[in-house]
């Protein structure tokens, strides 16, 4: 419903959604370990997480390049 009110393509909100997917995730993962007294692994999700939602993001992050190339000549 989000993507036909836009009128952007569903192509770009996919991998919006996948990064806010793997955020709450990381977040909430994140958080247990902390709680459980494992600051060393709460650590080392953090950063898994971070890189997942790079990867997710790829495709966003592409297509804003392709935009910024465009615009450029």
């Amino acid at each position: 419903e989000l993507t036909a009110r836009t009128g952007v393509s569903n192509e770009l909100f996919v991998p919006l959604y996948k990064t806010v997917g793997i955020a709450l995730v990381v977040k909430i993962g994140s958080g247990l370990c902390k709680d459980a007294g494992a600051a060393a692994l709460s650590s080392a999700v953090e950063i898994a997480g971070a890189v997942c939602a790079l990867l997710a993001a790829l495709p966003l992050l592409q297509k804003a390049m392709d935009v910024l190339l465009e615009l450029m000549g």
